[in-house]
Protein backbone atom coordinates (compact mmCIF):
# COMPACT_ATOMS: atom_id res chain seq x y z
CA UNK A 1 0.00 0.00 0.00
CA UNK A 2 1.30 3.43 -0.87
CA UNK A 3 0.29 6.54 1.05
CA UNK A 4 1.30 10.07 0.17
CA UNK A 5 1.01 13.39 1.95
CA UNK A 6 2.04 16.87 0.90
CA UNK A 7 5.44 16.20 2.52
CA UNK A 8 6.32 12.58 1.73
CA UNK A 9 5.36 9.25 0.22
CA UNK A 10 5.46 5.98 2.15
CA UNK A 11 5.11 2.38 1.06
CA UNK A 12 3.88 -0.41 3.30
CA UNK A 13 4.02 -4.15 2.58
CA UNK A 14 1.71 -6.63 4.24
CA UNK A 15 2.85 -10.25 3.94
CA UNK A 16 0.11 -12.69 4.80
CA UNK A 17 0.14 -16.12 6.42
CA UNK A 18 -2.22 -18.96 5.49
CA UNK A 19 -4.63 -19.59 8.37
CA UNK A 20 -6.74 -22.16 6.53
CA UNK A 21 -7.22 -23.66 3.07
CA UNK A 22 -10.49 -25.23 1.92
CA UNK A 23 -11.56 -26.84 -1.35
CA UNK A 24 -15.08 -25.71 -2.24
CA UNK A 25 -17.17 -27.93 -4.54
CA UNK A 26 -18.55 -26.88 -7.91
CA UNK A 27 -21.98 -25.26 -7.81
CA UNK A 28 -24.65 -25.22 -10.47
CA UNK A 29 -27.12 -22.37 -10.29
CA UNK A 30 -30.08 -21.30 -12.36
CA UNK A 31 -28.05 -18.87 -14.50
CA UNK A 32 -24.46 -19.98 -14.11
CA UNK A 33 -22.07 -22.65 -12.98
CA UNK A 34 -19.22 -22.11 -10.56
CA UNK A 35 -16.33 -24.56 -10.85
CA UNK A 36 -14.66 -26.15 -7.84
CA UNK A 37 -12.34 -23.66 -6.20
CA UNK A 38 -9.91 -23.18 -3.33
CA UNK A 39 -10.60 -20.74 -0.51
CA UNK A 40 -7.68 -19.39 1.51
CA UNK A 41 -8.12 -17.49 4.75
CA UNK A 42 -5.05 -15.34 5.31
CA UNK A 43 -3.93 -13.20 8.23
CA UNK A 44 -1.29 -10.55 8.77
CA UNK A 45 2.16 -11.90 9.59
CA UNK A 46 4.05 -10.56 12.60
CA UNK A 47 6.05 -8.28 10.29
CA UNK A 48 2.84 -7.09 8.59
CA UNK A 49 1.35 -6.15 11.97
CA UNK A 50 4.42 -3.95 12.61
CA UNK A 51 3.98 -2.39 9.14
CA UNK A 52 0.31 -1.73 9.88
CA UNK A 53 1.25 0.00 13.15
CA UNK A 54 3.67 2.20 11.18
CA UNK A 55 0.87 3.05 8.75
CA UNK A 56 -1.37 4.08 11.66
CA UNK A 57 1.41 6.30 13.05
CA UNK A 58 1.96 7.89 9.63
CA UNK A 59 -1.77 8.49 9.22
CA UNK A 60 -1.86 10.19 12.63
CA UNK A 61 1.11 12.47 11.94
CA UNK A 62 0.42 13.44 8.31
CA UNK A 63 -2.62 14.41 6.30
CA UNK A 64 -2.84 11.80 3.54
CA UNK A 65 -3.49 13.16 0.06
CA UNK A 66 -3.44 9.89 -1.88
CA UNK A 67 -3.45 6.11 -1.64
CA UNK A 68 -2.59 3.27 -3.98
CA UNK A 69 -3.05 -0.43 -3.43
CA UNK A 70 -1.25 -3.29 -5.17
CA UNK A 71 -2.04 -6.96 -4.65
CA UNK A 72 0.58 -9.54 -5.61
CA UNK A 73 -0.08 -13.25 -5.44
CA UNK A 74 2.20 -16.23 -5.67
CA UNK A 75 0.99 -19.68 -6.61
CA UNK A 76 2.83 -22.95 -6.89
CA UNK A 77 3.29 -24.21 -10.43
CA UNK A 78 -0.12 -24.43 -12.09
CA UNK A 79 -1.33 -27.29 -14.24
CA UNK A 80 -0.08 -26.98 -17.83
CA UNK A 81 -3.56 -26.55 -19.28
CA UNK A 82 -4.43 -23.56 -17.07
CA UNK A 83 -4.28 -20.24 -18.91
CA UNK A 84 -6.02 -18.06 -16.32
CA UNK A 85 -7.60 -18.07 -12.88
CA UNK A 86 -10.47 -16.14 -11.38
CA UNK A 87 -9.77 -14.50 -8.04
CA UNK A 88 -11.88 -12.70 -5.45
CA UNK A 89 -10.52 -10.94 -2.38
CA UNK A 90 -12.66 -10.27 0.69
CA UNK A 91 -11.23 -8.16 3.50
CA UNK A 92 -12.08 -8.13 7.19
CA UNK A 93 -10.76 -5.24 9.24
CA UNK A 94 -12.18 -6.19 12.65
CA UNK A 95 -12.75 -9.64 14.16
CA UNK A 96 -16.37 -8.82 15.04
CA UNK A 97 -17.31 -7.49 11.57
CA UNK A 98 -18.15 -9.18 8.28
CA UNK A 99 -15.91 -9.35 5.22
CA UNK A 100 -16.33 -6.77 2.46
CA UNK A 101 -15.46 -7.28 -1.20
CA UNK A 102 -12.17 -5.78 -2.36
CA UNK A 103 -11.93 -7.61 -5.70
CA UNK A 104 -14.76 -9.69 -7.16
CA UNK A 105 -14.08 -12.42 -9.73
CA UNK A 106 -11.14 -10.80 -11.50
CA UNK A 107 -9.75 -13.00 -14.26
CA UNK A 108 -5.95 -13.15 -14.16
CA UNK A 109 -3.74 -14.57 -16.90
CA UNK A 110 -1.16 -17.10 -15.76
CA UNK A 111 2.36 -16.23 -16.83
CA UNK A 112 4.79 -19.14 -17.04
CA UNK A 113 8.17 -18.44 -15.44
CA UNK A 114 11.42 -19.18 -17.21
CA UNK A 115 13.21 -22.39 -16.29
Amino acid sequence: MGVSSSEQERSFKYNLEVISENTLPAESGWLSKTPARTEYILGLSTEAIKEFTELQEFMGSASPTGFDLHVNTGFKEAANEMKSITMSIFLKLYADEDYFTLIDRAELDIEKGSE
